[in-house]
């Protein structure tokens, strides 16, 4: 016979599903980002992008799905209750993006992030001046106003602040490839001056046993 699922444990289900598809993930970017020969890394992408929208379709049927929680239907899904279960940490539930994002596109990322420095500078070259509000004003607003007047100006100080941070993060990964790049060149020079020393060490030997050879032949 033939299980059906009850409506509620279809979240369970999606649950689960949305974990083991996001291991798979990891592996497969990581497998990718480390992969050298180019037909099998086509393939290997090709794969990844279908996990990633697998990956969106089990998160929309699990918002579908938050039957009998306190925010129904919404992109904030509590999974801590199965994280234990599973003796996982909350690593299991970060998404990472892409490498390749960053490097297929770095163009287009880097033109992105001028225009967002700039548009950062003049937001913050063009505020006003705080301005002083009267204490009657404040005794006519209600306490429902002011709550989304203060949600309101604490999202975009953390617009701003999560912008900057970006930047400064991005910054710091470009210097730290650039140390990882000169870093790896001045090995890879070492590893040659080494061979070269090698070499000049084998023909030195052989030159020496010629001569030698040379001289005993003639005595």
């Amino acid at each position: 016979m033939k299980y059906e699922r009850q409506e509620s444990e279809w979240f369970g289900f999606y649950a689960n599903l949305y974990i083991k598809y996001i291991s798979c993930y990891k592996k497969l970017e990581d497998t990718y980002d480390q992969m050298l020969h180019p037909q099998k890394k086509k393939l290997v992408k090709q794969m990844l992008e279908n996990v990633m929208v697998r990956l969106c379709e089990i998160k929309n049927e699990l918002v579908f799905n938050n039957i009998g929680h306190k925010a129904p239907q919404s992109d904030f899904i509590q999974l801590d209750d199965l994280l234990i279960d599973l003796k996982l940490n909350e690593d299991a539930l970060e998404v990472p993006i892409p490498r390749f994002f960053l490097t297929e596109n770095k163009d287009a990322l880097d033109y992105r992030n001028q225009i967002h420095e700039k548009s950062l500078e003049k937001y913050q070259s063009a505020l006003p001046e705080e301005e002083e509000i009267e204490d009657d004003y404040l005794r006519d607003i209600d306490i429902d106003t002011a709550i989304r007047i203060l949600q309101k100006n604490e999202r975009g100080r953390q617009g701003i602040d999560r912008g900057y941070q970006a930047i400064k993060k991005h910054k710091n990964d470009l210097k730290k490839k650039e140390r990882d790049m000169k870093m790896h060149d001045e090995l890879n020079m070492d590893g040659e001056e080494n061979k070269r020393s090698d070499a000049v060490i084998v023909i030195q030997k052989y030159f020496r046993g010629f001569t030698s050879r040379e001289q005993v032949e003639k005595n």
